[in-house]
């Protein structure tokens, strides 16, 4: 007979750490939880504020810039409009990676009912720069000397090229404000989207601004789909505006 090869656990039956359901023993479930840890805001305060603020001043500067006689109002306009398009781009590329996030409540909690406002007058004011850039330009020979003619032409199609994009972002900014106002109802509907962000209302503007069509997002409300006209008409005046600035260009090249 051969010896058992299995030997007998010297360990006493009271000393074995007794087992849970889960596999869990009675020590480990006694042991308080781990505290999670918290979770960094997707949109900091600071950088929430940071945007209103640059806003403001872009408004300001363009508001300047139309009732100004001089070219300096408009240049400091596209050079700053340009950096901030710049910013704008690189922080949307980070969300869309990030799945764009929820909408921030920095702004709304700091600024209320003013966010609004602030929104109109940046859609509105680079708007009407890109429209009288595009006169300007298109203009320029029975508006301005022979010395000004080639820098009034740069910074024309420089502010209606900025004054276009910047159209499109602040209806993106009033389109993010709607749904935020409708929550937990919604005002667009993105596919296979519960919580859009941002980005998707990003999406959205420059589909309405560049196609005149919403695409595959529904529109939901009826003060929205107002809003999307007015969109869409100021987005064909602009497109209009920004064909015959290109022709009027490229044939002043040929002179």
């Amino acid at each position: 007979m051969t010896p058992c090869a299995c030997k007998r656990s010297s360990r006493p039956w009271s000393a074995r750490p007794r087992t849970m359901a889960g596999g869990r023993t009675l020590a480990e479930q006694a042991r308080p939880p781990r505290p999670q840890p918290r979770q960094r805001p997707r949109h900091p305060t600071a950088v929430v504020l940071s945007n209103w603020g640059i806003q403001l001043v872009l408004a300001a500067i363009g508001i300047y810039s139309l009732v100004g006689e001089t070219l300096d109002g408009a240049a400091w306009w596209c050079m700053l409009s340009t950096l901030y398009a710049f910013g704008a781009v690189v922080v949307l590329s980070f969300m869309a990676r990030n799945g764009g996030g929820p909408p921030a409540e920095a702004s709304r909690r700091w600024l209320g009912r003013a966010r609004k406002p602030i929104v109109t007058i940046f859609t509105v004011v680079p708007a009407l720069i890109g429209i009288l850039a595009a006169l300007q330009v298109i203009l320029a020979d029975s508006l301005v000397g022979a010395d000004d003619r080639g820098i009034n032409k740069f910074l024309g199609v420089w502010s209606m090229l900025l004054g276009w994009a910047m159209l499109h972002w602040g209806f993106a900014q009033l389109y993010l404000l709607r749904s935020e106002e409708a929550r937990p109802g919604k005002v667009l509907d993105f596919p296979e989207s519960d919580h859009p962000g941002l980005v998707d209302h990003v999406y959205f503007a420059f589909t309405v601004g560049t196609t005149f069509a919403a695409s595959d997002v529904t529109v939901l409300d009826t003060r929205t789909r107002w809003v999307v006209t007015i969109h869409s008409v100021l987005a064909f005046g602009l497109n209009a505006l920004t064909i015959a600035l290109a022709f009027n260009t490229i044939m002043g090249l040929g002179k």
